[in-house]
């Protein structure tokens, strides 16, 4: 009797087959194809599901919590409807800058210990005190923009920016809060102040964190201000050069000092 090896069994059994037979076996085999392909689909689908679950359970805590804040203090809450809430210093409490994100203490804490003297870091940075609006408007509430702020800019020894951060948690991916970060963003361009954003993933240690953060500053050209018209310079954090001349102004012999100990 004769041996066959794979192959030559496959295309013996093939050629044993009509023209309809074989067919078959192609549209058999799309199919099962066709059915994997589905079948991953699906299991995607499951875990991507099983994430939004876990968020809209820690976003449902959250409501229940003030929710029954809410409760608690609704008594309170009735006497001063209309009233000046500053008559009722009970309802405030103190807060830190970093009470409602530990990954915004961690990322404060690294970039302190990375910047050099001549520079100085602070949270929270108010978007009125890094710009001026010096014209009156009705058409849009510019001063409410000017509102929100930054999580951490760093200024140089006059106190110029040289580069702000944002910690950007869940809130983020919603477009609301979109639309106000790249309006941000805009702002910060037309000034050519380097803004960087880390997305923080909502499964994420504090040691990823600063993984992503320094991703972020290394790709980042710092400034230096001229002392004369104080146009913000680009510079190369690799260059040997310790003085850079303005471009705006022709401003020579300004001093660049490096922002961090060690470049990223």
């Amino acid at each position: 009797m004769k041996m066959y090896n794979s192959e030559e069994a496959l295309n013996y059994f093939i050629s044993l087959l009509s023209d309809q037979e074989i067919e078959a076996l192609g549209v058999i085999a799309q199919s099962m194809a066709s059915k994997q392909t589905l079948n991953l689909k699906i299991e995607n689908s499951e875990a991507q599901i099983e994430k939004l679950e876990n968020q809209i359970e820690k976003l449902e805590a959250k409501i229940k919590d003030l929710t029954a804040n809410i409760k608690e203090n609704e008594p309170l809450i009735k006497k001063m409807a209309g009233d000046n809430p500053l008559k009722y210093p009970e309802l405030f409490s103190r807060k830190t800058f970093f009470s409602s994100s530990s990954f915004e203490n961690t990322v404060y804490n690294y970039l302190l210990n990375s910047i050099t003297d001549d520079y100085v870091i602070i949270p929270h940075t108010s978007l009125v005190d890094l710009f001026s609006y010096d014209n009156d408007t009705t058409e849009y509430n510019i001063y409410k923009f000017l509102g929100y702020h930054v999580d951490f800019t760093i200024f140089d020894s006059i106190y110029y920016p040289v580069l702000s951060i944002e910690v950007n948690g869940i809130l983020h991916q919603y477009n609301y809060q979109r639309e106000i970060d790249n309006k941000k963003k805009k702002l910060f361009d037309y000034f050519k102040i380097p803004l960087i954003t880390i997305d923080i993933p909502e499964e994420c240690s504090n040691e990823e964190a600063i993984v992503i953060l320094n991703q972020k500053l290394s790709d980042i050209l710092p400034i230096v201000y001229c002392w004369r018209c104080k146009t913000p310079i680009e510079y190369s954090k690799n260059s040997s050069e310790k003085m850079i001349t303005c471009p705006t102004c022709g401003k020579t012999n300004i001093p660049i000092k490096p922002l961090f100990l060690n470049q990223f």
